[in-house]
C-alpha cells in the first residue's frame, strides 16, 4: 500500500484533486492530459485501497439536514464541493434545507439555508 500511497501523493502534487462520497464512489479533477488511461486503470483496479488511503487523510464533511452527503480532502476543495451541493439542492415546499461544511476537527465552517419560495 506504500507504493499506492506514493502514487496518490504524486498525482496530488500534479494538481489532481480527489473526492469521494459516502457511497464510496471516488471522483477526481485534473488538468487535461494528467489522467492517462494507464493512471485511470490503476485507480479503478485499486479502488478499495485508494478509498482507504483517502479516508485516512483529513477530510472535510458536507452535510445536508445533518446527513453526510459528500467529503473533500482539503479546505479549498471542500468549499467547491459545498457550493456545488448548495447549487444542486432542490427547494422542498414547506421546508428549509440546511447545508453545512464541517472541518476535520468538527467545527462548522459554512452553513447555507435553502428555503422554499412560493411563487
Amino acid at each position: 500500500m506504500t507504493n499506492l500511497s506514493n502514487f496518490l501523493e504524486e498525482l496530488q502534487a500534479k494538481g489532481v484533486k480527489f473526492y469521494y462520497n459516502v457511497d464510496g464512489k471516488i471522483h477526481w479533477t485534473a488538468e487535461k492530459g494528467v489522467m492517462t488511461p494507464e493512471i485511470q486503470s490503476i485507480l479503478t483496479t485499486n479502488k478499495r485501497e485508494i478509498l482507504q488511503l483517502l479516508q485516512l487523510q483529513r477530510t472535510y464533511r458536507i452535510l445536508m439536514d445533518a446527513i453526510e452527503v459528500d467529503v473533500a480532502l482539503n479546505k479549498s476543495d471542500s468549499l467547491e464541493v459545498f457550493t456545488k451541493v448548495v447549487q444542486k439542492t432542490t427547494p422542498t415546499p414547506g421546508y428549509t434545507h440546511c447545508v453545512e461544511l464541517m472541518s476535520p476537527d468538527k467545527k462548522r465552517i459554512r452553513v447555507a439555508y435553502v428555503p422554499y419560495y412560493h411563487q
